[in-house]
Order: structure tokens, then C-alpha cells, then sequence
């Protein structure tokens, strides 16, 4: 377990380096996932793992690529949008298949608080960050509904994901930027998917260690989808209740 615990500290620590390399760097994050795109080619992977990576590699392009480009970030924004959502409904679809239905409330809440106005979607800041301006507790609602919705359906990847969905976290939480959540998300993401999609079959991608089946409870899973309803439901309460804060305006860094 020791073992284990210092790998996942060493992805995350990788995970990290990646969303702040991308973010600080344009021309790094720009050739990075403009050169990934032939992975998309590889068949190193399922049916789902190819859809998802390319319904996140081919967006993560474009939201680099608006980086650049301020006159049609309104058109990248919806984009954006509804690959977002769409890769919340597919991740549901799995949910449903497996069973772990109540795990759905989440992700229909998590659509619904993701903010729809072009108003709350920009280009700013020194270095020309993607900023959403979402609730402080959309990625908090989006992480935890993500490693349940894993901890059902890919429970032998679960190691990764925990460092994968909890380094973009870093920014909500430690610098206080819930708005670039979803740009540290995408760039951690797509890198992950890049390597997989190349590299499925090398060892680094299919650590034992990785391997947490021996941690699956259907018992677990049930409960812990409970609790995303309640959570999903405290976090629509403070919608409805203009309860919106961001600290978009209290930037750190």
C-alpha cells in the first residue's frame, strides 16, 4: 500500500507539472496536442476509451487554439460547452449499464451548474487562460461523481484517477481559481489519454499497484452515489439561492 501511495504522489506530482507547464507555456500546450492527434489512430484501447479520447484530445486543441485567438472564443465556448456535457452523458450511459443509476443525478446536476452564459466564459488573465466562471462546488460535485462513476466501471484504473482528478483540484482549492478548473482538466486529462492511447500496453499504464479491484463494494458504490445525490442536491439548493461565489475576482496567481 506504501508502494502504491508513492506512486499515485508521483502522478500527481507529474499531473501538476503538466496543467501549470501548459497553462504558463501556449506554444508548448499548442504543439503537445496539435502533434496528438494521430493518437487517435491507435488501438491500444475499447470502443469507449477511443470515443473518449477523441471527444477530449480534438476539443483540448481548441481550446489552446482560442488561447490565441480572442475573436472566436465565442464559438470555442459553446463548443466547449457541450463536449463537457457530453462527456458527463457518456460517463452516464456506463453508470446506467452497470447499475449504478443514482450516480446519474449527479452528473444531470453537474450539466445544469455548468455556466451556460458566454459571459462567464473568456480568455484573460497574463497568460491567456480558458476561464469558466463556474460555482465554487462544481468541481468539487465533478470529482467526486468522476471517481465514483470509476470506482463502478473501471475500478482497474481507479489508481490513476485519483491523482488524475485531484491534481486539476489543486487550482479550486489551493489557489482559489475554481475558474480554471476546467482548463487544468483538460490539459491533465488529454495528456493522460495521449499516453494511454499510444501507450496502453507498456507497463507505466498498467501498474499492479494501480489495480484497486480488491477495494470494490457494491455496497460501497451504492452508498457512495447516495451521497452524490445529496451532495448534488445541497449544491443545487445554492444555485437557486444566488449562492454562485467564485474568486474569479481574488486572483493569487
Amino acid at each position: 500500500m506504501t508502494h502504491a501511495l508513492t506512486l499515485m504522489l508521483a502522478f500527481f506530482a507529474v499531473f501538476l507539472l503538466v496543467a501549470d507547464l501548459f497553462r504558463r507555456y501556449r506554444p508548448v500546450a499548442l504543439g503537445f496536442f496539435t502533434l496528438s492527434l494521430p493518437a487517435l489512430l491507435a488501438p491500444n484501447s475499447d470502443l469507449f476509451m477511443r470515443i473518449k479520447t477523441a471527444s477530449v484530445l480534438l476539443p483540448t486543441c481548441f481550446l489552446v487554439y482560442a488561447r490565441y485567438k480572442p475573436g472566436i472564443e465565442r464559438y470555442i465556448h459553446r463548443a466547449i460547452y457541450l463536449v463537457v456535457a457530453l462527456n458527463i452523458v457518456e460517463a452516464s450511459v456506463i453508470d446506467i449499464n452497470t447499475g449504478n443509476t443514482l450516480n446519474l443525478v449527479a452528473a444531470l446536476a453537474l450539466i445544469f451548474l455548468l455556466p451556460r452564459s458566454l459571459a462567464d466564459w473568456e480568455i484573460s488573465g497574463k497568460h491567456h487562460d480558458y476561464v469558466v466562471r463556474m460555482p465554487d462546488y462544481w468541481p468539487w460535485l465533478y470529482t467526486t461523481w468522476n471517481l465514483c462513476f470509476l470506482y463502478s466501471a473501471r475500478i482497474g484504473t481507479f489508481g490513476y484517477a485519483l491523482p488524475l482528478l485531484f491534481a486539476p483540484l489543486v487550482y479550486a482549492v489551493v489557489l482559489r481559481r475554481s475558474d480554471l478548473y476546467l482548463q487544468a482538466r483538460a490539459y491533465t486529462f488529454g495528456f493522460y489519454l495521449f499516453f494511454r492511447a499510444v501507450f496502453g500496453d507498456s507497463e507505466l499504464l498498467n501498474l499492479p499497484q494501480f489495480d484497486l479491484s480488491h477495494w470494490y463494494s457494491p455496497e460501497f458504490a451504492l452508498s457512495w452515489s447516495a451521497a452524490n445525490v445529496a451532495f448534488a442536491a445541497a449544491c443545487l439548493y445554492l444555485h437557486v439561492s444566488g449562492r454562485k461565489r467564485t474568486f474569479i475576482e481574488n486572483k493569487r496567481v
